[in-house]
């Protein structure tokens, strides 16, 4: 009768001169040293229960699953054609073995889709997920933003005083890519807009005019009478004048281009951490509203040289993403931005820098 011979997937056959006659199989197996008798006994019950059957068929298992093979369509598959003599049977080509081990992986995963005497359709391919290293980051969030100032102290304190920040903002829309399962780079754009109210009274000040007037004066004289004449004298007045508040909505407004490395540092189910840190090369940024001087005085930021373009912060985040699927994961990243230079240029006499925290939510999408 003629037999025909099946392994475990994981099973390979190094050498043809290792493969026992199956014709009588029962005195050339007792000639091989067994390594594994676990997988010996069960190569002898497939055997003989596969004993007299065709040989376009076959089994295979992977695992604790069985899945029925048809050699013949593997061999149309891959153009190659496995001859095997009516004893000993031909090892499969590379290629077909390859194809059966695709085959066998997918419907591993998914019996239902197999046929429970042959697999007579083509390989679905076409749903295995092919990922790129690429993915994209679309995230909003809210944050607080406040400043760092360096100056005489009297006037530190008045202009710590002025200030308050408020919620501030930022949006971000950004290109990752993998270069290793744990190290990843980003960049985009980044939007921050830093509210700030500022609010400023006056001091009180002594106000001091003069006025001239015209006075009369007479004189009189025992021999030559009376006599009258006009004179001017400069007279000054005094008063105090309450300080007047200024009041207004400061917006600060930054866009500026990521260069981040990230890394992952846990991963547990469909939850991953990651921490990344960076420097920001801004591209535009404006200020609007009232600042105060050292010299007491406040003027329109609109007047003052903001700087708008360079590297000039730094970023580091803490955040998670969850897989919602196998392309989209939510995402949640605390991060702090801080700028390394003032805000302002050199003809302004303190130094300004800004520092916030956000928190970034929104989605990555794997390409």
């Amino acid at each position: 009768s003629t037999h025909k011979r099946t392994l475990p997937a994981d099973q390979t056959i190094a050498d043809d001169s290792n493969i026992p006659d199956i014709t009588d199989s029962k005195t050339k197996q007792t000639s091989n040293r067994i390594v594994n008798s676990q997988l010996a006994a069960q190569f002898n019950t497939i055997l003989n229960q596969e004993s007299g059957k065709e040989n376009e068929k076959g089994k295979m298992f992977v695992r604790e699953n069985q899945v029925d093979v048809n050699f013949k369509l593997l061999e149309q598959k891959t153009e190659k054609t496995v001859q095997s003599g009516p004893n000993t049977p031909k090892k499969p080509s590379s290629s077909a073995a390859t194809a059966s081990q695709e085959n066998t992986d997918k419907i591993t995963n998914d019996t239902s889709a197999t046929d429970p005497n042959t697999v007579s359709s083509p390989l679905p391919l076409h749903k295995l997920a092919a990922y790129s290293g690429w993915s994209v980051e679309l995230t909003a969030g809210p944050g607080y933003a406040t400043t760092i100032v360096d100056g005489e102290t009297q006037f530190l304190n008045i202009k710590k005083n002025s200030e308050n920040a408020q919620i501030s903002y930022a949006l971000g829309l950004r290109a990752n890519y993998q270069i290793s399962p744990m190290w990843s780079v980003q960049s985009g754009l980044e939007y921050t807009k830093r509210r700030q109210e500022f609010s400023y009274k006056l001091p009180e000040s002594l106000q001091i005019s003069s006025r001239q007037e015209t006075r009369t004066e007479t004189i009189i004289h025992p021999v030559l009478g009376s006599i009258t004449r006009d004179y001017e004298v400069t007279v000054y007045d005094s008063s105090w004048t309450a300080g007047a508040e200024i009041l207004s909505d400061n917006e600060f407004v930054t866009v500026s281009i990521p260069l981040v490395l990230e890394r992952k540092i846990y991963e547990h189910n469909k939850w991953s951490f990651l921490t990344k840190a960076g420097v920001l090369a801004g591209i535009y940024s404006s200020a609007k509203g009232s600042m105060l001087l050292e010299q007491g005085e406040t003027v329109s930021m609109d007047n003052t040289s903001y700087k708008r373009i360079g590297i000039n912060s730094v970023t580091l985040g803490l955040g998670a993403t969850f897989k919602a699927s196998d392309r989209i994961y939510l995402v949640a990243y605390p991060k702090a931005i801080m700028n390394i230079n003032s805000s302002f240029e050199k003809e302004i006499n303190f130094t300004q820098r800004e520092i916030g925290f956000f928190t970034d939510f929104g989605l990555r999408i794997r390409l």
